[in-house]
């Protein structure tokens, strides 16, 4: 892992066998329950899931989550599985300008610039979408 981690050793309490070795990141089912924690879930850059740790990534697992807990408290089977979600990043530049960068097949990738990170995320970091997310 490059960069900073996120502080779980509070969660070891729950288990030895609950965080990754390795890592230090929570184990997860693809339900994102912990393995012998079923009526737990974890969500974030936390999670011991090989991907790029992004708010992208957090918002579907948060999407897996919150349909998986309903069906957990109403007794049902849980179906919502997170199964990674694409790779890629997009940095803004300023107002006008940022690269996106999405990696395809066999180690190529696309770079786009500008123009679509304007359209995209730059003139307003997408907080509309964001406070409509949350019910603002």
């Amino acid at each position: 892992m490059v960069g900073t981690r996120p502080r779980t050793g509070f969660i070891r309490s729950l288990g030895n066998d609950v965080l990754a070795p390795s890592s230090d990141l929570v184990r997860v089912l693809p339900t994102l329950q912990l393995p012998t924690y079923p009526e737990i879930f974890a969500v974030g850059d936390i999670i011991d899931w090989d991907e790029q740790k992004t708010a992208f990534k957090a918002m579907a697992h948060a999407d897996a989550v919150a349909k998986n807990i309903l069906a957990y408290t109403q007794g049902k089977a849980l179906k919502a599985k997170y199964k990674g979600a694409p790779e890629g990043i997009m940095v803004t530049l300023g107002p006008t300008g940022g690269v996106l960068y999405i990696p395809l097949f066999w180690g190529w990738c696309l770079c786009l610039g500008d123009w679509i990170v304007r359209k995209v995320k730059a003139v307003d970091l997408v907080v509309p979408k964001a406070k409509e997310l949350l019910g603002y």
